[in-house]
This record gives C-alpha cells, structure tokens and sequence, in this order.
C-alpha cells in the first residue's frame, strides 16, 4: 500500500481516537486497540488492553472534561512488515485533575485478527523528562507552522463547510 496513503489513513484514525478519547466515548475509545495491546502507564509500568480500559472507563465517567493535543506526528515505516506502522508524536494531556506532556509511540496494525482495519496494539507514552533526548529527533514547531495533523483536520473541516454551503446554495436555488 502506498505510504501517503497509509499515512492518510493513520491520520483519520488519530483524529476518530482523539475524538473518542476527548468525548470520553469508551466504547469508540475501545475499539481502536486489539485486545492484546500492551502498553504504559503514567509511571511507564506495562499494562494490558483490560488494565487500560479500567482505567480509561474510570477516567471517563470521573472527569469533568479530557483536553488532548497531538503535535508532530511522525511515521515510521518497515518494508518487510507493510501492515504495520509505527507512530510518533508530542502529546498534550490535561484533565480538570491532571497534566502531563510527552511523547507517544503508537504501533498500530491492519490485517484479518483487525477486519483488516487499522488498530493500535502497542501504547507508550514517556513524560518530556524522559525523553527530552529523543524528542530532538521530532521538529518542534517553533516557527508558527501548523502540524500535518492540524493541517490535515482543517482540511476536513473546510470540505465539511464546503459541503454544507453547497446543499445550501442548490435549496435556494430550487
């Protein structure tokens, strides 16, 4: 599969997890992770599916509201395993009763245990403290650029618009 494809693919699939994630829908949290995922806690402990989503059901029905920002997300591709991506970006996380700011890695994966849909199966998110080394590799965008991801985002916000002036401009015109 072409990677601008995937990577178009990856990205849909970030901002439906996003989404999900910020509405503290758990049910569309859950299902963008195999059941054998394996990922990190806060404390960088490894966790399983069942461990994250106790968690994240938790969060959902005692939070007051989930802030969540993904910057510079990065894709990292292996030839001899084509569906599989790797994925790398700053996150922002923030909670009426929590912060935190790092970087998450996400392997995500697609075939027939998937219903060949793209789904993460590895989590890990790591504080800047930990990973301030790493995070050099990842351009920050000091410059006032906007972020694939975000570039990405208002183009469906614009299409979205586009698509409702459209369906109003043929009413008025009938």
């Amino acid at each position: 599969m072409e990677k601008t494809k995937i990577k178009n693919e990856i990205f849909i699939l970030l901002s439906k997890w996003k989404t999900a994630w910020v509405s503290r829908n758990i049910k569309k949290y859950k299902s963008f992770y195999t059941t054998d995922l394996i990922g990190t806690d806060k404390n960088g402990n490894e966790i399983s599916y069942s461990d994250r989503m106790k968690t994240a059901e938790k969060n959902f029905k005692n939070l007051k509201y989930i802030n969540v920002d993904i910057r510079g997300v990065v894709f990292e591709f292996d030839d001899d395993y084509p569906n599989e991506v790797t994925v790398k970006f700053r996150q922002s996380y923030n909670s009426n009763t929590y912060y935190d700011y790092g970087l998450k890695t996400l392997m995500i994966y697609k075939g027939k245990s998937t219903g060949y849909k793209w789904k993460i199966y590895r989590e890990k998110f790591e504080t800047i403290k930990q990973t301030q080394i790493q995070t050099k590799n990842i351009k920050e965008n000091t410059d006032g650029e906007i972020s694939t991801f975000d570039k990405f985002c208002y183009g469906i916000l614009i299409l979205i618009v586009l698509t409702i002036l459209v369906s109003i401009i043929k009413k008025i015109l009938d």
